[in-house]
């Protein structure tokens, strides 16, 4: 049995109970001790971080508690408006 097939094969019996197929792609996922694993965990533990917006650019508590009201008083109009349609 080759290297690669044995990874698969182990990490099948640690990971999941479900079996991969041969073809399933591997990635290292940490370098000390060495960290094999499944690539979609590589891609999740490598997400880049969410860029903080600008502090000029996000609106005041009262500006988004304004945004929210109408909103709210928008979503109740278009409910109104859509009973009062099947009420005709």
């Amino acid at each position: 049995m080759a290297i690669r097939d044995t990874l698969v094969d182990v990490l099948d019996k640690v990971d999941s109970p479900a079996k991969r197929p041969p073809e399933t792609k591997l990635a290292v996922l940490y370098l000390g001790p060495l960290y094999i694993g499944h690539e979609d965990k590589w891609a999740w533990w490598h997400k880049k971080p969410p860029v903080p917006r600008p502090t000029g650019d996000q609106p005041s508590g009262e500006e988004r508690h304004r945004r929210a009201m109408e909103r709210a008083m928008a979503r109740s109009a278009a409910m109104i408006r859509a009973r009062e349609e099947e009420a005709v």
